[in-house]
């Protein structure tokens, strides 16, 4: 059965090719001139546009496959996802975002033809009109125009998955050049077990209109005698703005007991910023317990093979037992002389 990979790649900002494409995908997209494009291209819009200003952006879609193939275009706003990636796939969920609504993507941005069809070695050019409300703001809206490529009948027989390949070609608006401090909130620091999986959590909020890159997150757990018994640094993510997410470092197979910790969270962006929190906890008996029993669960004990140990066991008797009885029958034939 031919191997299918499935896979939602999200050009990063300042980090993207002028042509989008990944090999077993079967299409590319490429971005056009726009009007309003503020420096090169590298693969995503970057607009300056005025209040009540409009626009079309075009996207062509290569079909570099050999089947007509259909594809799925979406708008939606850019947020901050559960890995502390921006993400253009789907429609933000309830309190992920808290931009103005008059000023999300997904509210500017509309698409005349959300489904074409294209033939092998052919291409289309799609249009999106943006369309800016009367309203000045300093900061960027953050959004994407995502592809997804419909699957294949075959496809679908294989593996009764909808969609397999999608790509997202971000989109940052701004009105001028005026630099926005970034500034983020953290709330209900907690330890948290839900099926199995205990994570300290943390409730953070970018409350202003710009995108923090190269963000590192570092936590840690002290208990009352200053003893760290756990710390965790994840880098390399980004920030979408005026986005809100729930951060999670699992503490896998670390056990707690009940008692008294403190809670370190620092965030750093390659820009120099710094942002850190601190909070008391009280572990209880029967959150410890629970704790204890989620990293008993994802503790990964290697178990013993009995059968197997003692195969190698009784190999290496039998090729000590042969070396030794061949050693014997050597040492006889040198001391039997040879017949004449």
């Amino acid at each position: 059965m031919k191997k299918l990979y499935f896979s939602l790649i999200t050009l990063l900002i300042l980090l993207m090719p002028q042509i989008v494409y990944a090999d077993g995908a079967d299409f590319t997209l490429a971005p056009s001139q726009n009007q309003y494009q503020s420096g090169n291209y590298n693969g995503y819009f970057a607009l300056k546009m005025p209040p009540k200003a409009t626009t079309t952006l075009g996207i062509t879609i290569f079909n570099t496959g050999k089947s007509t193939d259909s594809f799925d275009i979406m708008a939606n706003s850019g947020v901050t996802d559960f890995k502390t990636s921006l993400s253009y796939a789907n429609v933000p969920t309830k309190g992920a975002l808290s931009v103005p609504k008059n000023l999300q993507f997904s509210q500017i941005a509309t698409i005349p033809q959300k489904k074409v069809t294209i033939a092998p070695g052919a291409q289309t050019t799609i249009q999106v009109n943006i369309v800016l409300p009367d309203t000045s703001f300093d900061g960027k809206i953050l959004g994407g125009i995502t592809v997804t490529r419909e699957m294949r009948p075959d496809e679908k027989a294989q593996t009764g998955t909808k969609n397999q390949f999608a790509y997202a070609i971000p989109v940052v608006i701004r009105q001028n050049d005026q630099a926005v401090t970034p500034q983020l909130q953290a709330n209900h620091l907690s330890i948290q077990t839900k099926s199995n999986e205990t994570n300290l959590a943390a409730d953070i909020q970018n409350v202003t209109a710009t995108i923090l890159n190269g963000v590192t997150i570092e936590t840690k757990l002290s208990d009352q005698t200053g003893h760290v018994v756990f710390t965790k640094k994840d880098a390399n993510h980004s920030i979408a703005p005026q986005s809100n997410f729930t951060y999670l470092a699992s503490l896998s197979n670390q056990t707690i007991a009940n008692g008294k910790y403190t809670y370190d969270m620092t965030i750093t962006d390659n820009a120099n910023h710094k942002w850190t929190w601190q909070k008391t906890l009280t572990v209880d008996q029967k959150q410890s317990q629970n704790i204890n029993s989620a990293a008993k669960h994802n503790t990964i004990k290697n178990p013993i093979n009995w059968i197997f140990d003692g195969m190698i066991a009784m190999a290496v008797m039998i090729f000590l037992l042969l070396g030794a009885l061949g050693y014997l029958l050597f040492k006889r034939q040198k001391k039997t002389p040879l017949s004449k």
